[in-house]
């Protein structure tokens, strides 16, 4: 019996052996070049060490096949292809869209993992009526009424700064920003003042951390559940954590019973989400409760985290580079001169502070890489056809920081956007082509707006604090550019 046992048992070893061996000579019979998997984990093994951030594996993988249009790799034993080729990132992205038009597929079973439910992973005909829908949030009106919302969340702003000069600190700016743009999102999408419940605003701020730095076994099981999405229905595990889910349930629950008793007159998220409820509205174009909370949370995180950090990028760079911060401080006294606030439409008027922002957001992507998923068979070359279902990865922050496109790409040179040799279309920060972000907009007016509103009080310095260069925490998974110890900067009122 005991040799039958080990009979069965080495031949189920030698029936996965071969399975993989014939799984790993997929690229190669194809002759796409790529790194050398490992058995089980395919070229997994760097990224769930957590000995490099994804982008950062990627970057190495870009440096060494940079002559190469792209090459081949595996997430466990899924053939994934990374593109390096500009030009066919473009196609990708942009010129055949409609072959890439959906992100990875995430499919679940798990309750908590609703939160998931959410525009950024809905794909399809669905992905494009809620896009539609929620375009409404970022219209003219509504940003117009962005700079209204900001207009007294700066002055609180400046007395927050004040407050910490009074003591003689220097300022952390990712954990003021954390407080800020929380106050900001919160009023913008749901209509709310996060200070009239301080357990909320700080669970929601707990929260926006736990996501932007998870736990290393968050990590290494959203990977998981990534690769194998199926897997992870069949096994009934959540790829995240129960909490997630359990606030923003309650908290969507929340928004709606209070706003019956509120008269809110503006499309924020809630109102939209309440207008696909109504009579009349066909049954399969309502969000019910479990879309709603995928809704709630997606938004928040969407914009919450990746502003605030865009944010303090940009003012420590300001720090680092008098020049440049004397240049901005020009446009900005210009723009503003005569008038007393900053709004939507003196923002458009900032041309250097937007080459600023593209400069910064150039050097700390977000979102180091973009995926998507191929959703139509898609002939590349008379070599390589791309099958339906395969993950494409394109590398936004190896395209930025690549010499031959970004001269001298380790500097922080602003005037570049004035320069049209520079390849802005390369410029992914907030992805490419259809699945863009949806709120590129609204976080570019926050950002021109919070930054002059500084730059017109503060002279901006480094202080003894101020890391040069930035050390990146390599534990986060999907934003890869937060610092390990803050951005600490030190702020000098003007005399005006």
């Amino acid at each position: 019996m005991l040799g039958l046992i080990t009979s069965l048992v080495c031949l189920v070893f030698v029936a996965a052996y071969i399975f993989l061996k014939r799984r790993y000579s997929y690229w190669k019979k194809l002759g796409v070049p790529g790194p050398e998997p490992t058995m089980i984990i395919g070229n997994l093994k760097d990224l769930l060490s957590l000995k490099f951030s994804e982008p950062d594996m990627m970057h190495e993988w870009y440096k060494k096949y940079r002559n190469e249009p792209y090459i081949g790799y595996y997430k466990f034993w899924k053939p994934t292809l990374f593109v390096i080729d500009p030009e066919l990132v473009k196609a990708i992205t942009e010129t055949d869209c409609n072959h890439f038009i959906d992100r990875p597929t995430f499919i679940t079973s798990a309750e908590s993992d609703a939160v998931l439910d959410s525009l950024f992973n809905m794909s399809g005909a669905r992905w494009k009526a809620k896009r539609q829908l929620f375009a409404k949030l970022f219209n003219p009106k509504q940003l117009r009424e962005l700079s209204n919302l900001l207009e007294g969340l700066n002055d609180s702003l400046v007395n927050q700064f004040e407050e910490q000069r009074k003591l003689g600190n220097e300022v952390d700016m990712i954990v003021v920003m954390e407080r800020h743009i929380l106050k900001l999102i919160t009023a913008f999408l749901y209509s709310i003042d996060t200070s009239q419940n301080l357990d909320r605003q700080s669970k929601l701020s707990e929260l926006s951390e736990n996501f932007a730095r998870p736990s290393s076994s968050t990590v290494r099981k959203f990977i998981f559940y990534e690769v194998f999405p199926r897997l992870h229905i069949k096994l009934k595990r959540a790829a995240f954590p129960r909490f997630f889910w359990d606030f923003f349930s309650a908290f969507t629950n929340d928004l709606f019973s209070t706003r019956n008793n509120t008269k809110i007159d503006r499309d924020d998220l809630v109102t939209l989400i309440e207008k696909t409820q109504q009579e009349g509205i066909p049954e399969g174009d309502r969000i019910g409760h479990h879309e709603a909370v995928g809704h709630v949370f997606g938004f928040f995180i969407a914009g919450h985290h990746t502003t605030m950090t865009s944010v303090s990028h940009i003012i420590y760079q300001l720090s680092l580079h008098p020049q440049i911060q004397e240049k901005l401080r020009t446009e900005v006294d210009s723009v503003l001169k005569g008038k007393d606030t900053i709004n939507y439409d003196s923002t458009r008027e900032m041309n250097y502070l937007e080459a600023v922002i593209n400069e910064s957001l150039r050097l700390f992507p977000l979102l180091g890489v973009l995926k998507r998923g191929c959703t139509k068979t898609y002939k590349v070359n008379d070599k390589l056809t791309i099958p339906k279902g395969m993950e494409v990865i394109l590398p936004a922050r190896s395209l930025h920081t690549d010499p031959k496109y970004f001269p001298e790409p380790e500097k922080f040179i602003p005037e570049r956007f004035f320069d049209p040799e520079t390849p802005q279309a390369l410029l992914m920060s907030f992805g490419k082509g259809p699945r863009m972000c949806i709120g590129k907009r609204f976080a570019y007016i926050a950002m021109k707006i919070i930054i002059a509103k500084i730059i017109s009080e503060y002279i901006i310095l480094p202080g003894t604090k101020t890391r040069n260069p930035v050390v990146f925490d390599n534990s986060t998974y999907f934003i890869t550019v937060h610092p390990v110890d803050g951005l600490h900067i030190k702020l000098e009122k003007r005399i005006k």
